[in-house]
């Protein structure tokens, strides 16, 4: 036996960062997690169930890829069973750190020699993103706050552009 670290979530982090140059100003929030060992449960072959993952493809044993990350693919039960499901070999298990773009906005604020006209204190021309980007260590594309988990909505992304008026 080897100990192979634990399920927690381990070196979490969060930041934002701001900037301002003459009217433009850039607000981030990022956030992540440098230590998660996560065990992925997933089979390479089911005949009866979803299709098979594309990261299996052409990364399981045979005799001319000895050095595959997964076993060889099989539809005998025994061996199916023994190479994926129970199977708590490290080939299985991954760090998944990750960081995550969780908030952008990039903004424009109209120069006040020009709202003043108009009697505006303020004008502001933006774009925001929630969930714009996240970089991951996992094979295939999952959602790293949800590791190999098939039945759950995509992540969903939300973009958005406005005009902030103040009178």
């Amino acid at each position: 036996m080897a100990y192979l670290g634990d399920a927690g979530q381990h070196y979490l982090f969060g930041f934002n960062a701001g900037l301002e140059y003459k009217n433009f100003y850039l607000n981030a929030f990022f956030q992540g997690v440098l230590k998660w060992m996560v065990y992925d449960g997933n089979r390479a072959f089911e005949a009866d169930s979803w299709p098979q993952l594309s990261y299996f493809y052409h990364n399981t044993w045979e005799p001319n890829h000895m050095d595959a990350r997964y076993p060889r693919l099989s539809t005998s039960p025994d061996i199916n069973n023994n190479n994926y499901s129970i199977s708590d070999a490290s080939y299985m298990l991954y760090n998944n750190k990750y960081i995550r773009l969780k908030n952008i906005q990039v903004g424009y604020t109209i120069p006040s020699r020009i709202t003043t006209r108009y009697k505006l204190n303020e004008l502001r021309i933006y774009f925001s993103g929630t969930d714009v980007f996240e970089k991951y260590n996992l094979p295939g594309v999952f959602d790293p706050e949800k590791p190999f988990a098939h039945f759950i909505t995509a992540f969903p992304r939300e973009y958005s552009f406005g005009l902030n008026l103040t009178f």
